[in-house]
């Protein structure tokens, strides 16, 4: 039997001051920014995969 998992998260906004990002890059660099300061908790079974995409 496979177990369900919830996961909490608080509202980020990616788009602070309703800036607008021009291409792939620019969205890219944003999460950069954000996503370091995203912690994973509890038991998730995709932790490992966020985490490795996350250093691309």
């Amino acid at each position: 039997m496979h177990k369900l998992h919830m996961i909490k998260m608080s509202s980020v906004s990616i788009r602070p001051d309703e800036i607008i990002y021009n291409g792939f890059e620019e969205v890219l660099s944003r999460y950069r920014v954000i996503v370091p300061h995203i912690r994973l908790a509890g038991r998730t079974s995709f932790a490992s995969v966020i985490e490795m995409v996350v250093d691309i």
